[in-house]
């Protein structure tokens, strides 16, 4: 490399490290950019520039995919609603513990929940727990769900982590498992 090309391609750098701080400083700035003026300075610099606008905006604004979703087969889905979610108990004063089976053609699946309501220093909640005896080349998931519409309220991926226990508040699920109706939805299914 000549000394000519050296000092080229240390302003470019230069250049697009202040470039780059902009940026993360504030991303939407590319938008705003004269792309023009932006091919020019590049140019200036001896910097390759055909596209450069377009593969910084996708860098920084991907367009959104489609998640993938797993190769599965023998798709089952189940569903429970545990008494009183959803609803105020007068006989519990802070949370309401239910256990429930669930018997799939891949094995029988144990959850075990518990919720309570908002108080003065931590926010409504449902705790859950599970124990999944299914086939190895089983995986599942716990979907909280509206019981009328069936709707996907929130989902639990546990994979093929088979015992397992978590906590999920208010903020995470979005709704109050203490005043708005909700279910369990067990979904297994087998690797193709």
């Amino acid at each position: 490399m000549t000394d000519s090309q050296t000092k080229t391609n240390k302003k470019a750098a230069d250049w697009l490290t202040r470039f780059s701080r902009n940026l993360d400083s504030d991303p939407d700035v590319i938008e705003a950019m004269p792309i023009e003026d932006v091919r020019t300075e590049l140019r200036a610099l001896g910097a390759d520039v055909e596209g450069f606008h377009n593969r910084v905006v996708n860098l920084l604004h991907p367009e959104p995919t489609a998640p993938e979703k797993p190769n599965l087969s023998n798709v089952i889905e189940l569903f429970w609603e545990p008494v009183g979610a959803g609803m105020r108990l007068a006989a519990a004063p802070s949370s309401v513990t239910q256990d429930h089976q669930f018997e799939t053609e891949a094995g029988v699946i144990n959850v075990t929940c518990a919720w309570g309501g908002k108080t003065d220093t931590e926010p409504a909640f449902i705790w859950m727990a599970w124990d999944a005896h299914i086939a190895e080349e089983s995986e599942f998931q716990i979907r909280l769900i509206n019981p009328d519409t069936r709707a996907t309220r929130y989902e639990i991926r546990p994979g093929r982590i088979y015992k397992g226990d978590q906590t999920f508040t208010e903020e995470e699920i979005g709704f109050n498992p203490q005043s708005e109706k909700w279910a369990l939805s067990i979904v297994t299914a087998e690797k193709e």
